[in-house]
């Protein structure tokens, strides 16, 4: 039987290398481009298609790499369905079919279950859609431009989650929408709480990153919704920077542990 605290152990490494991966491969190429290319110019490439599906590919290669580091087992993982029978089936004509359709069904249960994943991250970009217009996003124009953003926000929120936790509802829902009393104390588990600094940040960011837009300061960032993406951007580097900073902490504390 597997000990509750070996699991924190490699919930909490697979953290740790998350959180830094994310800043090497995320923080240190936003501070070259913006370096080399300029605010507002990173700021467009934030809501191009072309950005959006390398961000995609890249987020799924650092939960790859984390988890091969650490030795998480729940991350980047596809539930299956139950062990098949290989045994020959035997008896009548209808009762070979409906068997050998069973089977074939049950082999199917991990594309089940990656379809009910992309389907989580369809509801979660209207939802983000919807939200982003309550909060001022135009209605009648920017149309690509507010899609964009959404799928960039569903990127540094939503698509983590379900890379981390599964693709279903089920893992939004304990990250995100848990009855505790307290979101920010250690009632959450080491991941739970960093996907969630990492929505809240995300989030607010971008709600931030709103402010300069309708001030008179003649930027050419200032258009939407430019500002908004360079905040989202910016809270989920932060994010990683806190997780990095503070299971570092914890997976000090654990190897010290383990040795004394």
């Amino acid at each position: 039987m597997k000990n509750p605290q070996d699991s924190e152990n490699v919930e909490v490494k697979f953290v740790f290398c998350y959180s830094v991966i994310s800043f090497l491969l995320s923080g240190v190429l936003v501070l070259v481009f913006i370096l080399c290319e300029g605010v507002s110019a990173f700021g467009v490439l934030l809501c191009s298609p072309e950005f959006l599906v390398v961000a995609a590919l890249l987020e799924i290669v650092k939960v790859g790499l984390s988890k091969l580091l650490s030795g998480h087992s729940g991350s980047l993982r596809l539930p299956c369905g139950p062990i098949q029978d290989t045994k020959p089936v035997k008896g009548p004509f209808l009762r070979k079919v409906w068997i050998k359709g069973y089977r074939f069904v049950e082999s199917l249960t991990p594309l089940l279950h990656l379809g009910k994943g992309l389907g989580v991250l369809l509801v979660s970009w209207a939802l983000l859609t919807y939200i982003t217009v309550c909060f001022g996003a135009p209605v009648t124009t920017h149309w690509s431009e507010t899609g964009l953003f959404t799928s960039l926000l569903v990127l540094l929120t939503a698509y983590p989650i379900l890379l981390c936790k599964g693709p279903s509802v089920d893992g939004l829902r304990a990250v995100l929408l848990r009855d505790d009393s307290s979101k920010l104390s250690q009632g959450l588990g080491p991941l739970d709480r960093c996907l969630y600094y990492k929505t809240l940040l995300s989030l607010a960011g971008a709600w931030v990153g709103a402010f300069p837009i309708p001030l008179d300061w003649d930027r050419d960032w200032q258009v939407w919704p430019i500002s908004c993406c360079l905040g989202a951007a910016a809270g989920s580097i932060v994010a990683n920077v806190v997780g990095a900073a503070n299971f570092s902490k914890a997976n000090l504390v654990s190897s010290k542990r383990k040795y004394v």
